[in-house]
């Protein structure tokens, strides 16, 4: 009674309003229904033992004289033990048995008076059949209690019963408000399923179990949600953990397949290129190309072509740091070349003479190379120093995988160093339009101009294509890009040179040169010694 009268206290204190049922030790219980608020506490229905009216019982007590109630050891047993109950009638059916023993003083006695309670069975009025089970308690049923609040005040009512045959009576009008109600069951002692934890829920005494959430995971009962680490996700259950997935650009995936083909390729070409200029390096149109510039300049197409294999596969700080450098320093040394050469052309047909004798001063091809290589040398010596590339894990990529890439360490100094090859290229693009004019019978400046155009339009697309993508497609962008970029420069620089070499060949000597360049000047009206004086 005290605990039921704890938890009320407390219900009326949170302000709870639910339907209660109440057990047959406080349904009835003056210091239960007398709490202070008790009528907050929403609907109270209630069950006590059925008490039943014994038909002449009131009258038979009242009829005791004064000597009978002395003599009566029934009667003054009934009005201290048994007020409540009822079947005090049954007790004085069996008082002439009883009355010979002195049970009241002897366990003996006890007993022998459960076993006479067992064997009583009748009926009253007709309808209510009473018996004891083994421990001597009526088997009544029970009758229905209902709290209702009137004034402040409660007034406990019987609505109904309940019979051990099974019978339940209630009044109409509770039976069709219950018809739908859904009953919420709080086991307070549960256990959760996987996935799931005990958790306490607002204004409920009992605990609830909730959905583990983001990446957590419980193998059920009485666990609580635990987080997986970083490098695992939660599996599909949410009983445990998993490891996640690595993922980069492996060599086995199609696009870095189609990568790697196009590279390889890009080596082999560059090669037979080199091979057929040391071959033919002495003849007017390897000397037009460059000289022993145009090997510089296929020497760093090689480099670029093989910076290739650090953008595939699984990265490390190595090939990160060594890939996006190698390749600015590489293609930056073949522009350099290609700008020396476009000087020197512009240099050799200048028409004014004194302008001529200027630029002569810095006609230096070498110096020229080395001066514009040092400078994407400085920048990328200052990008590995102060932010350098390297491998990155992204372990929030997806939530089963993993994503090794690399990371750029700066874009502000990647950007720097494709900025510079992108002025090396504006300064070649300028050369080469101007030098089109030019009598150049192997139009290296038309080429010069077409190549380092679609260096510029790559790279300037380049720019949001690389913004806009994630994951490990990244690096087969820049890939792609190097790719086109080298290509440009084989196809446009050397490509023309060695079908002249091939299937022209009596283009590749001086005296079609001279013949080229005088009908040049002849079609312009200027004799070609005064031109080149």
């Amino acid at each position: 009674m005290s605990n039921v009268r704890i938890i009320l206290k407390e219900v009326i204190r949170l302000g709870i309003n639910r339907t209660w049922i109440a057990s047959a030790s406080w349904s009835t219980a003056s210091e239960i229904y007398g709490l202070e608020g008790i009528q907050k506490i929403g609907k109270v229905y209630g069950f006590i033992m059925s008490r039943n009216e014994v038909p002449g019982f009131k009258e038979h007590v009242l009829s005791f004289t004064a000597q009978q109630k002395a003599n009566n050891i029934f009667f003054h047993d009934y009005l201290s033990r048994c007020p409540a109950y009822p079947n005090s009638l049954d007790m004085t059916s069996t008082g002439q048995d009883a009355q010979n023993c002195s049970f009241y003083d002897t366990d003996e006695g006890s007993g022998a008076l459960l076993e006479e309670i067992k064997q009583v069975n009748f009926t009253v009025d007709n309808v209510t059949n009473i018996t004891f089970d083994k421990n001597g308690d009526p088997s009544l049923g029970y009758d229905i209690m209902d709290w209702e609040m009137e004034d402040g005040n409660v007034i406990i009512k019987t609505i109904g019963e309940y019979r051990p045959s099974g019978d339940i009576k209630l009044p109409e009008y509770l039976v069709s408000e219950s018809s739908n109600v859904m009953v919420i069951v709080y086991n307070c002692s549960k256990a959760c399923p996987h996935g799931q934890e005990l958790n306490l829920n607002e204004n409920t005494c009992c605990k609830t179990c909730n959905l583990c959430t983001g990446n957590q995971f419980s193998k059920g009962g009485k666990e609580m949600c635990t987080s997986c680490k970083d490098r695992e996700y939660v599996s599909d259950a949410q009983d445990g953990c998993r490891k996640k997935a690595v993922t980069y650009l492996e060599w086995t995936d199609g696009f870095a397949i189609v990568l790697a083909l196009f590279g390889v390729a890009g080596l082999i070409f560059t090669l037979l290129v080199a091979a057929l200029f040391i071959w033919y390096r002495h003849t007017p149109i390897v000397k037009g190309t460059g000289g022993n510039l145009c090997f510089l300049i296929l020497l760093s197409l090689f480099s670029s072509f093989g910076s290739l294999t650090t953008f595939i596969g699984e990265p490390s700080d190595v090939s990160c740091k060594a890939g996006l450098p190698f390749f600015v320093i590489s293609f930056a040394l073949c522009v350099s070349c290609i700008l020396a050469n476009l000087f020197q052309i512009s240099v050799g047909f200048a028409f004014n003479a004194k302008v001529r004798d200027r630029l002569k001063r810095f006609n230096k091809p070498i110096a020229i190379v080395m001066v514009c290589t040092a400078v994407q040398v400085t920048l990328c010596t200052l990008w590995l120093t102060l932010a350098p590339p390297s491998q990155h894990e992204n372990l929030a990529f997806r939530p089963r995988e993993i994503l090794i890439h690399c990371h750029t360490g700066s874009d502000a100094m990647f950007g720097t160093t494709l900025g510079y090859i992108g002025l090396l290229a504006v300064i070649c693009f300028i050369f080469g339009f101007k030098g089109k004019q030019l009598p150049d019978l192997y139009k290296n400046s038309s080429f010069i101009t077409i190549s380092m155009l679609i260096y510029l339009v790559m790279w300037i697309l380049f720019i949001p294509v690389y913004m806009n993508t994630s994951g490990k497609y990244v690096q087969a962008i820049e890939a792609c890009a190097i790719l086109v970029s080298d290509y440009s420069i084989l196809f446009c620089h050397f490509c023309p040179k060695c079908y002249i070499m091939i299937f022209r060949k009596e283009l590749n000597n001086e005296k079609a040169i001279l013949g080229y360049i005088q009908k040049h000047y002849e079609k312009k009206g200027v004799s070609a010694v005064t031109a080149n004086r």
